[in-house]
C-alpha cells in the first residue's frame, strides 16, 4: 500500500512544476477508508483520464506507463476502489476506497 501513496504522490509533486499544495487525507466512512491525494498541478484531461492505468500509458515524457497500472492493481487486489476527477490548469484529486 505504501508503494501506491508513494506513486500518486510522486505524480501530484510533478504535475506541479511551477509549486503548489498537495494535500493528503484519510478518514473513515459508511464501513471503508477514504484516501484522497489533491494536487494544484497541470490537470488531466478526461480522455487521458479514461486512459491512466493502461499498459505503457502515460501523460508523462518520462513516464513508462506502468506505475499507474501497478497501483491500480494493488487496489483492486486490496478489494478497493478509485476515483479520479480533475480540472485543467486546476488540479487533480485522486481517491481510493478500501473495505475495513
Amino acid at each position: 500500500m505504501q508503494a501506491v501513496i508513494n506513486q500518486l504522490i510522486k505524480n501530484g509533486i510533478e504535475a506541479m512544476p511551477s509549486g503548489g499544495n498537495l494535500e493528503l487525507f484519510a478518514y473513515k466512512e459508511n464501513g471503508h477508508v477514504r484516501i484522497s491525494i489533491i494536487d494544484e498541478g497541470i490537470g488531466i484531461d478526461p480522455i487521458q483520464i479514461k486512459q491512466l492505468g493502461q499498459p505503457y500509458y502515460s501523460t508523462k515524457t518520462k513516464g513508462t506507463g506502468l506505475g499507474l497500472m501497478i497501483c491500480f492493481d494493488i487496489i483492486k487486489r486490496m478489494n478497493g476502489d478509485y476515483q479520479i476527477s480533475s480540472k485543467e490548469k486546476e488540479g487533480t484529486t485522486f481517491q481510493m476506497i478500501f473495505p475495513l
